[in-house]
């Protein structure tokens, strides 16, 4: 669901994955069912899924930490 916090920092829509409108359960469902049936589309978001979850790993988010902490003085 494309709601105020997180999905849609991660999910470029129609690029890696589906924003669909929050509590739209009908949204979601229509969604879901169409990509069950496109299997090049799912393979499209799942390459672009790969790319975005490196930006996500634990190795990049260690380091964003370290920068932050060291940028406020909380980090030597």
């Amino acid at each position: 669901y494309d709601i105020n916090y997180g999905p849609a920092e991660i999910i470029q829509n129609g690029v890696n994955g589906c924003l669909v409108p929050n509590g739209d359960s009908h949204s979601l469902y229509v969604t879901l069912a169409n990509l069950l049936q496109d299997q090049p589309k799912l393979q499209e978001f799942s390459a672009h899924a790969q790319a975005v979850a490196t930006k996500y790993s634990f190795t990049n988010v260690r380091a964003k930490w370290q920068q932050f902490l060291k940028q406020e003085g909380l980090w030597q």
